[in-house]
This record gives structure tokens, sequence and C-alpha cells, in this order.
């Protein structure tokens, strides 16, 4: 059965679920223990959490890792051996080339960091570019799929 991790979600795997997140800007983490075979799998919009913000689970980078620990029953327990697969982060709007509002770059370092924080090695890690990603990770397996969607470039005429 497939499970879709939508925008601001953060699911715990089940049995027999592949779970996917079709990310753009967004990044996709999925946080596993192979000792357990437990998983989790965030799509974030944005890096950091305003700081009176409540906690909205997946919606911000900083506050999905935790809250994906917190289901993998291992926060703040830093004993457990948590890997990580991490995608997306990609500039989806390159007509916009100001860096500062390269959303996907900010998503993906707060990613890295975030994990390194939590002393999260990273496995997988396919970030930046300008082209989206879809994001499968098979729950039974732990195995961790990333593939490249490629950019639709449209073509304006001055007429239309």
């Amino acid at each position: 059965m497939e499970t879709v991790v939508h925008i601001g979600e953060v699911k715990l795997g089940l049995p027999g679920h592949t779970m996917s997140a079709l990310l753009g800007s967004c990044i996709g983490i999925a946080l596993f223990d192979r000792r357990t075979g437990r998983c989790t799998l965030s799509h974030s919009l944005l890096p950091t959490a305003p700081e009176h913000e409540p906690d909205n689970r997946g919606r911000w980078v900083d506050q999905a890792v935790r809250y994906a620990l917190v289901l993998l029953d291992s926060y703040p327990n830093k004993s457990l051996k948590i890997e990580a697969a991490v995608a997306g982060g990609g500039n989806m709007m390159q007509a916009l080339a100001n860096p500062k509002i390269q959303v996907g770059s900010a998503n993906a370092k707060m990613a890295q960091d975030v994990l390194k924080r939590h002393n999260i090695s990273i496995s997988t890690l396919d970030v930046l570019g300008d082209f989206g990603r879809r994001m499968t990770l098979v729950v039974d397996s732990l195995d961790v799929q990333i593939e490249t969607i490629p950019r639709i470039h449209s073509r304006r005429t001055r007429n239309g």
C-alpha cells in the first residue's frame, strides 16, 4: 500500500507500506533505524519555524526532525543508531535567481545542520539543482529511492 506524505506532514512507516513525497524546493527526510525496522518520512516546506509558532510537526525542517525522532521513540535518546536520507531542495524558481529567496537551498542546509546536531548520519543525500524529485521509502526493506522529475520548460511568444 502506498502512503503519500504531503507538505507539512511527518508519517511513521507501517509494515507493508511504501511512503512517497513529491519534492521541489521542499525537503524530504527519511529517518530509519535498521535494528528496529522503524522509519519516518517528512515533507517540509520551510527551514525554520518562527520563534512563537506552535509546533506544526512537518512544515518546518527543524520541527520535522524533532517530531520524527519522537515517532521513532528516540528523542531525546541519542544512543540509538538513526540514519537519514535527504532529498529535494531544488531551485524551482530559476527566474528569481535572488539568493535571498532560494528556499530550496536553505531547506537543504537546515536539514543537514539539524541532522548533524542530532548525531544522525546521512546515508543518502540528493539535494539542490533545478528539478523536482520523488522520494520513496519502502518500509519493509528501508530502501530509499529518489527519482528525478525533469523541469518542463514552457515557451512563451510575444503574442501569447
